[in-house]
């Protein structure tokens, strides 16, 4: 019972932080490598709570999983809503 309440109280914070995650690493037409941001800030946030020897209620790979999926759904909703829109990517020259 304490493993699904540690797991409530950590899901909703770690939806929030990717969703701030997602908004921070936004450029249009960079999607993919966005998510790719995101996911490695992740994981080395994971790294770093190993590192303390502290340990989260879902271990890193799930978590990943997690993430992945919860980017996609972040993303199309603030797609449907307008706060992100679609172009092509910035020519860096």
């Amino acid at each position: 019972m304490s493993k699904i309440l540690e797991l409530l109280k950590f899901l909703p914070a770690l939806i929030i932080a990717v969703m701030e995650l997602v908004k921070t690493f936004e450029v249009p037409g960079y999607g993919e490598n966005k998510k790719s941001a995101v996911l490695i800030v992740v994981g080395l946030i994971f790294d770093f709570f190993d590192t303390l020897e502290l340990t989260l209620p879902l271990a890193k790979d799930k978590t990943l999983i997690f993430v992945g999926k919860a980017i996609d759904a972040i993303v199309a909703f603030l797609n449907v809503v307008g706060k992100f829109t679609h172009s092509k990517p910035v020519n860096p020259t």
